[in-house]
């Protein structure tokens, strides 16, 4: 089996396209959504409306019950697009996005994103199961949480009964897995940064190791050093995990002008910011 990994798209429908355009060449089995589709720029409806046609529906778990349905979570963005009382932790200009991008949801729209769920426990293959959540296990969305490092990924492995967390949130494509080292009764973690600057469009393979938490960084803000979009593809095989990150190309200017064009209401001065929606996307940070 051949699962495709893509989180934090974050309106960014430039940069989803040539992510879904060179998943076309990969041959997956299916499309997992890790959520924070809106927010940041121009195109959430777009990009909703693009999800809802190329994501297929599979069976999952949520809380031991069984549901059929698209491998989409909700992530900090979806809630804070949703209550008010969770944007009012977001920066900003986080706010300001979400506050134009609810206006511009159908109720149809919204609700979908209401019924995403927070978590899902997926059969990968056999003699894998996982979970998934935006975040970490103890915030799924991610309102206050992340993992961030090895010692956070090792917590949040020891809250879930399964050897694999896929996560998303921190838009750093990471693996994070166990060593064999123990100081007193704690086993150490390490993590695997994989998202600095590869030369080429194809990062190497890792082999995965059990227990690890996996992050395919971000499709449309990577915050990695490397501003091209980023997705992973997890193969499984009988014998064999391997974890693959690929960064792709777009036309990053293209997302820079929409949101520019469509963020009403901020001065000029609001994009010569080092941490500007359209300095972020142009350093990869």
């Amino acid at each position: 089996m051949r699962y495709a990994l893509i989180s934090d798209i974050h309106g960014n429908l430039a940069a989803l396209e040539c992510v879904l355009a060179d998943l076309e060449t990969r041959n997956v089995d299916a499309v997992i959504c890790l959520g924070d589709v809106v927010g940041y720029y121009a195109d959430s409806q777009a990009v909703i409306d693009v999800l809802q046609n190329r994501l297929q529906k599979h069976k999952y778990y949520t809380n031991g019950t069984e549901h059929e349905g698209w491998l989409w979570l909700q992530g900090n963005h979806e809630k804070g697009l949703l209550d008010e009382t969770v944007a009012s932790c977001f920066t900003d200009t986080a706010r300001k996005t979400l506050a134009q991008t609810r206006s511009e949801l159908s109720p149809e729209m919204l609700n979908l994103l209401e019924c995403l769920p927070e978590m899902i426990e997926l059969q990968l293959t056999a003699s894998l199961r996982a979970t998934l959540v935006h975040a970490t296990p103890s915030d799924p969305v991610g309102v206050y949480g992340y993992i961030e490092n090895a010692e956070d990924a090792r917590l949040a492995i020891e809250m879930l009964d399964t050897p694999l967390c896929i996560v998303g949130h921190t838009h750093r494509p990471s693996i994070f897995y166990a060593t064999d080292r123990i100081i007193g009764t704690t086993r150490l973690w390490k993590e695997i940064f994989i998202g600095a600057n590869f030369a080429d469009t194809l990062a190497t393979p890792h082999e995965l190791q059990l227990p690890a938490i996996i992050n395919p960084g971000s499709v449309g803000q990577p915050r990695d050093g490397d501003n091209r979009a980023s997705y992973g593809i997890l193969e499984l095989t009988q014998h064999l995990s391997n974890f693959t990150i690929y960064r792709i190309e777009y036309d990053i200017n293209t997302t820079i002008e929409k949101t520019k064009a469509w963020l009403r209401d901020v001065p000029e001065t609001f994009w010569d910011s080092p941490s500007s929606l359209s300095n972020r996307l142009q350093r990869g940070l």
